[in-house]
């Protein structure tokens, strides 16, 4: 059994990392997910925006089950699709904030 080091910041993939996370274990989440079809190989491994929101779901659930109480959570997304990612966060939690962050010059900004 792998035990997870506390006060410590894990760099792992979330579907397997999450189920070594004790439940209402974690303050913080900052959660950056692919985004679906916007870039790089991992966003085009979803045959449907269906199956996708699936996993979305999944990572939804396992956040729930992580997060403390009183803990933050932090969900990255594309503009073109957040809303989607939101609205599924929203069945299991309650959104107090919603923060945008307009970066002039990235990958994806082409003005």
């Amino acid at each position: 059994m792998v035990i997870l080091k506390t006060n410590t910041v894990h760099h792992m993939d979330f579907n397997e990392g999450a189920l070594l996370i004790p439940e209402k274990s974690v303050q913080l989440i900052i959660f950056d997910p692919p985004y679906f079809e916007v870039m790089g190989d991992f966003d085009f491994i979803w045959d449907s925006m269906a199956h996708y929101l699936e996993d979305v779901e999944k990572w939804a659930i396992s956040c729930k089950r992580i997060l403390a109480d009183n803990g933050s959570l932090y969900v990255y997304g594309h503009a073109l699709k957040i809303a989607y990612v939101q609205m599924i966060f929203d069945k299991y939690f309650n959104l107090e904030n919603n923060l945008v962050w307009k970066k002039k010059e990235c990958q994806t900004n082409k003005g």
